[in-house]
C-alpha cells in the first residue's frame, strides 16, 4: 500500500479504527474488504 496520507481516512476507516482497535493500515484493508474502492471513495 503506497498511499499518500494528505488528507484525513474516509469516515468508514476511522470507524473501524475505533471499533475494533486497529491500526490504520489494517483499518484501510479491513474496509477496502468491506466496502470495496468505490465504497471509500464517495
Amino acid at each position: 500500500m503506497n498511499r499518500k496520507r494528505t488528507t484525513t481516512p474516509p469516515s468508514a476507516v476511522r470507524r473501524i479504527m475505533r471499533k475494533h482497535g486497529l491500526s490504520e493500515p489494517a483499518a484501510w484493508s479491513y474496509a477496502f474488504l468491506a466496502y470495496g474502492e468505490a465504497g471509500l471513495h464517495g
